[in-house]
C-alpha cells in the first residue's frame, strides 16, 4: 500500500512539474522560507504550509533546470518537513517526532570572570525551542533532531551562534559570553526584557544587571537598586529622596527582598535615602510586580530577587570608589584557579567625619554653661562570598552579609558655681542592621534536572537607647543615671530546596519546599537606674513569638505551540504558631500568553498570595523603630487576589509598546486604630490595631527603545488605591496615602562613545495624601494667656483620613559617566550627577505652626530636598 502511495505521489509530482516547467535556484545563505517563495514564483504552484513548521535556517543552493521534486527535496533536506499533493497544491508539514529526545545542557558564563550569566536566552533556531539560564547560569534545552543551531543572547553581551551536528542523547555545552563593551561598535543589539516579554507568560517582570543599575542617575553618587526601580511604571517612590517602594498600591512591607534567596526585613540606610545593597556585589536582579511564579510567596505586592557575584575564576580584579559621602572597595579572584573563588565588597559612609568640624566649631563658639550638641551618623555594609566548584556538575556557595547603621545625638551641659560643678547629659543612640550567613549547594543531577539546597541564618536587630546622666559635686558628689533600651529583633533559620526540571523543550517544571523557623521579639525594654552605688534594673518582654512557616510549590511552564504558552502553579503555605491559631493556605497562580504574530502578544494572569508578618509604621518614613510583628490572636494572614492583563507590540526590534491593566483586592490588612495613642505604653501591641481591606486598580503603559546607542523608556501609570478599616475613619473607606492617581517617567541613556555615557530621568506624579483638620478651635478661651503655654492651644476636628492631596511632585535627575585611564593604565570612571537638577523644592508634608496665644494656627508646606550635586571616582584594577 505504501509503495502504491509513493508511486502515486511521484507520478503526481511529475505531472505537476511537467506542467510547471523547470526551475533554476541560485541562492547564498538565504532563509528557507524565502527560497520557497522563489520556487512558488517560478513554478506557479501553490505551496501551503504553516510558518512555524518551516525552520529558521539559511541554506545555500544552486540548481539548474531542475524539477519541482528535485527542488523540494534539496530545500527540505534534513528539516523533518514532508510534502504532499492535493488539488494542484503542495502541502508542507513538519513530520511527527519519532526520534529519541536529545538534551543540550550546560552553564552560561562571562568570558573574563567565569561568573554565571543569569537569564541568557538559549534558543535552537531549527525547532524554535528555547530556555533561559537560571540564577546559577545553568540551562537545559531538549531538542528533537540530531542537529541544532544554538543562538545565545543576553543584554550587554555579544550574541553568539553555535552549530551542533550528530547530537547524542545527552550533550554538554558550556557557553561563554563576551561583554559587548569590548567591541568598537557601541550600538546595543539586544534587550533581554524584550525577549522574555515575548517568550514568557509572566506579566510585569523586569531583569537588571549591575550595568543597567549604574546607568540610572544617582543620589550622593551612589547607584541604587531601589532608586532604579522607582522609575518603573506602577511603582511609587513614597516620600521624596527615600528608598520606598509602593508597588501597585501596596505598602513597603509587602515587598520581599531576597539576597541570594534569603529574605531581608530592613533594606535602607540613612532612614531610607539609600538602600543597603552595594551595586559592586550584585550580579543580577529580578523584579516581579504583577504575576508571580509559585516559588515566591509571603508578600503581597512585589518580589525583588537579588543575586550576588560569585567571583572571578581566572584572575584577581577589583575596584575602589570614593564619593562625597561614602567610599567602597571590591575585590574578587581565584583561591584555586578555575575551581574556587572569592569576592569581598565593603562600603562605608563618612557623614560622621564630615560633621566633626562643624560640630566642633559650633560647640567652641557657645558659652561654657550652655548645652553642647553631640551628633554622629555612619553606615556600613559588607558582602563576602566564596564558591567552590567540585566538578562541572556541582558547586558550593558560602555567603555572608552585614549591614549596620549607627546614629548618636543629644546634648551635654556643664555649669560651674564657685568651686562646685554640675554636669548633665542626655544622649540617645539608635543602632540597627541585618546579618546573614548562608550555604548553598547546587547540583546537575541529569542534563534536564537541576537542584539547589540552601541553609541560612539571618538576624534583623534595632536598639533605641537613651542615657541621662547627672553629676553634682555640691550635693555630696551625687551621681545618677537613667538608661532605657528598646529592642526589636527577628531571627530566621531557613532551609530551601528547589528543583528545575526541563521535561521537554516545551515543558519546564519548577518545584520545591521552603521552611523557616522565626523568632520575633518586637518589643523588649530594659530600664537601669543608678544612684551612686545603688542600681535598680527591670526588663519587660511585652511579646515574643516562635512560628514555623513552610511553603510547598510547583510550577509548570508549557509552551503549547508557537502561539500559546501557559504558566500554572500552586503554592501551599502553612503557618504554625505555638499558642496561637495555625493556618494552611492554598494559593493558585496562572498566566497565559497568546502570540498571534511574532511581534505581538497578549497575556493574562491571576495570582493569589498570603503574608504572615507585617510592619507597623507610625510615620510615612521607613524607620528602624517600626516593628515587624507576626499574625496572632484574632488577626488572620493578609491575602491578595490580583488579575492582570497585558498587550505588547515590538516594532522592528527597536521599540516595544506595552499596556498592562490590573485589579487587586487585599484582605486582613493591619494598621493602628485611630485612638491607639491613648493606650498606655505597656499595652499589648495587638490591642492597638485594627483590621481592614484594600482595593487597587490601575493601568501601566510604556514605550521602550531597546536598540541603538540611545535607549530608554517613556511610561505612564494611572492608579486608584483605597482602604477601609473597622476602627479607622469611622469604618468608612478612604484613599491610601499613596493614592497617586497619575505618574509619568522619562528615562534616557545615551552612550556617546567608549568614554562618555549620559543618563537622565524625569518623573512627575500626583502628590501623596495626608490628613488635615477641617476645623481647629480653642476649647477654653483665655487658658493660654494664663498658663503662658502655646501647646495644645487648639483641638482639631478631622472629617476623614487622607483628605488632602499634596501638590504634584516632579523632579529631573541627570548623570554622566566618564571612562578614563587611571593609575598604571587601569580604567577609571568619573561619575557626575545632579539630583533634582532644576531644584524644584517638592512639598513632602504640611506642618502646623502656632501663632501668638489666642490667634490660632497656620499650616505651612514643608519642603526638604534641593538640588544635590555629587561626584565620585572609581578605579578598576
Amino acid at each position: 500500500m505504501r509503495n502504491r502511495l509513493a508511486l502515486l505521489l511521484i507520478l503526481t509530482l511529475a505531472a505537476v512539474a511537467s506542467a510547471a516547467g523547470r526551475i533554476t535556484i541560485n541562492v547564498n545563505s538565504q532563509p528557507i522560507k524565502e527560497v520557497l517563495k522563489e520556487v512558488k514564483a517560478q513554478s506557479g504552484i501553490n505551496l501551503i504550509y504553516i510558518t512555524s513548521d518551516i525552520p529558521d535556517r539559511k541554506i545555500t543552493l544552486h540548481l539548474e533546470d531542475a524539477t519541482l521534486k528535485e527542488c523540494l527535496d534539496a530545500i527540505l533536506k534534513d528539516t523533518r518537513v514532508t510534502y504532499s499533493v492535493k488539488d494542484n497544491n503542495i502541502i508542507l508539514r513538519r513530520e511527527a517526532v519519532l526520534s529519541p529526545k536529545r538534551v543540550i545542557s550546560g552553564f552560561v558564563r562571562e568570558e573574563e570572570s567565569g561568573e554565571a550569566a543569569i537569564g541568557a536566552i538559549v534558543r535552537d533556531a531549527n525547532s524554535g525551542a528555547f530556555t533561559t539560564s537560571n540564577s546559577n547560569g545553568f540551562y537545559s534545552l531538549p531538542v528533537t533532531s540530531s542537529e541544532a543551531d544554538i543562538n545565545v543572547t543576553l543584554t550587554g553581551y555579544t550574541p553568539i551562534s553555535i552549530r551542533l551536528d550528530s547530537l547524542k542523547l545527552d550533550n554538554r555545552l558550556d557557553i561563554t559570553l563576551t561583554p559587548s563593551g569590548k567591541l568598537d561598535e557601541v550600538i546595543i543589539v539586544g534587550d533581554k526584557n524584550s525577549e522574555l516579554t515575548f517568550e514568557s507568560p509572566v506579566i510585569g517582570n523586569l531583569s537588571m544587571n549591575r550595568y543597567s543599575i549604574t546607568s540610572t542617575p544617582t543620589l550622593f553618587g551612589e547607584s541604587d537598586i531601589i532608586k532604579s526601580l522607582q522609575f518603573q511604571p506602577g511603582v511609587i517612590p513614597g516620600v521624596e529622596g527615600f528608598s520606598g517602594l509602593q508597588v501597585h498600591g501596596g505598602s513597603d512591607d509587602q515587598n520581599m527582598y531576597l539576597l541570594d534567596n534569603v529574605p531581608l526585613y530592613q533594606v535602607n540606610h540613612l532612614a531610607g535615602m539609600l538602600s543597603s545593597f552595594n551595586t559592586d556585589a550584585i550580579n543580577n536582579v529580578d523584579f516581579y510586580k504583577s504575576s508571580f511564579p509559585s516559588r515566591y510567596d509571603g508578600r503581597l505586592s512585589s518580589i525583588i530577587d537579588i543575586r550576588t557575584r560569585d567571583g572571578n575564576l581566572t584572575r584577581r580584579q577589583g575596584s575602589w570608589k570614593i564619593g562625597l559621602t561614602s567610599g567602597s572597595f571590591n575585590i574578587e579572584g581565584p583561591i584555586i584557579k578555575n575551581r574556587m573563588t572569592y569576592t569581598i565588597s565593603v562600603r562605608r559612609s563618612w557623614f560622621d567625619l564630615l560633621s566633626i568640624p562643624g560640630i566642633a566649631i559650633y560647640n567652641a563658639a557657645i558659652n561654657e554653661n550652655k548645652s553642647k550638641i553631640v551628633s554622629r551618623y555612619a553606615f556600613t555594609d559588607f558582602n563576602a562570598k566564596t564558591t567552590y566548584h567540585f566538578n562541572d556538575r556541582s558547586r558550593l556557595h558560602l555567603m555572608v552579609y552585614y549591614g549596620n547603621d549607627f546614629f548618636k545625638g543629644g546634648t551635654k551641659r556643664k555649669h560651674r558655681h564657685d568651686k562646685d560643678l554640675e554636669e548633665s547629659s542626655d544622649i540617645s543612640t539608635l543602632d540597627w542592621g541585618s546579618f546573614i550567613v548562608s550555604a548553598n549547594w547546587n547540583h546537575v543531577y541529569t542534563p534536564q534536572l537541576f537542584g539547589e539546597i540552601s541553609m541560612s541564618f539571618s538576624r534583623y536587630n534595632s536598639m533605641l537607647k537613651r542615657k541621662m546622666k547627672y553629676k553634682n559635686t555640691f550635693l555630696n558628689d551625687l551621681i545618677s543615671s537613667t538608661t532605657s533600651k528598646i529592642h526589636n529583633r527577628i531571627d530566621d533559620y531557613s532551609l530551601r530546596v528547589n528543583y528545575d526540571w526541563q521535561l521537554t523543550h516545551s515543558h519546564h517544571l519548577n518545584f520545591g519546599v521552603n521552611y523557616t523557623y522565626h523568632v520575633f521579639i518586637p518589643y523588649l525594654t530594659e530600664f537601669i537606674r543608678k544612684v551612686n552605688h545603688n542600681t535598680n534594673t527591670s526588663t519587660t518582654l511585652q511579646y515574643s513569638s516562635h512560628p514555623h512557616e513552610m511553603n510547598l510549590y510547583i510550577d509548570d511552564e508549557w509552551h503549547i505551540n508557537r502561539h500559546w504558552a501557559i504558566l500554572a502553579g500552586v503554592s501551599l503555605s502553612s503557618w504554625i504558631n505555638p499558642g496561637n491559631k495555625d493556618y494552611l493556605k492554598l494559593n493558585p497562580r496562572v498566566s497565559a500568553m497568546y502570540r498571534p504574530i511574532p511581534s505581538l502578544c497578549v497575556k493574562a494572569s491571576f495570582t493569589q498570595l498570603s503574608q504572615y508578618n507585617h510592619q507597623l509604621r507610625e510615620t510615612a518614613l521607613s524607620l528602624p523603630t517600626d516593628m515587624w510583628i507576626p499574625i496572632a490572636g484574632d488577626f488572620k494572614p493578609q491575602k491578595s487576589r490580583k488579575a492582570s492583563i497585558g498587550a505588547y507590540y515590538n516594532i522592528n526590534n527597536r521599540y516595544m509598546l506595552s499596556m498592562e491593566a490590573y485589579y487587586k483586592r487585599m484582605y486582613n490588612l493591619i494598621d493602628y486604630r485611630d485612638d491607639y495613642y491613648y493606650y498606655p505604653s505597656n499595652t499589648i501591641i495587638y490591642e492597638k490595631l485594627t483590621v481592614g481591606d484594600g482595593k487597587v486598580r490601575g493601568i501601566d503603559m510604556s514605550v521602550r527603545k531597546t536598540f541603538g546607542n540611545i535607549t530608554g523608556h517613556i511610561s505612564y501609570s494611572m492608579l486608584w488605591n483605597e482602604r477601609r478599616f473597622e476602627k479607622k475613619n469611622n469604618g468608612q473607606k478612604f484613599p491610601s496615602a499613596y493614592d497617586n492617581r497619575h505618574k509619568a517617567n522619562i528615562v534616557a541613556n545615551w552612550r556617546i562613545n567608549d568614554r562618555w555615557e549620559i543618563n537622565a530621568g524625569w518623573t512627575i506624579m500626583s502628590g501623596n495624601r495626608i490628613t488635615l483638620p477641617t476645623k481647629s478651635y480653642n476649647p477654653l478661651p483665655g487658658t493660654n494667656e494664663i498658663t503662658g503655654s502655646w501647646e495644645n492651644e487648639t483641638i482639631d476636628y478631622i472629617t476623614s483620613i487622607n483628605n488632602y492631596r499634596l501638590p504634584a511632585y516632579h523632579r529631573l535627575d541627570i548623570g554622566a559617566n566618564l571612562h578614563v585611564k587611571g593609575v598604571n593604565g587601569k580604567e577609571g570612571v568619573w561619575n557626575f550627577s545632579l539630583y533634582n537638577a532644576y531644584c524644584n523644592m517638592n512639598v513632602i508634608a504640611i506642618r502646623k505652626r502656632m501663632h501668638a496665644p489666642g490667634k490660632g494656627a497656620v499650616y505651612e508646606k514643608l519642603r526638604m530636598i534641593p538640588l544635590i550635586p555629587s561626584v565620585s571616582y572609581t578605579l578598576k584594577f
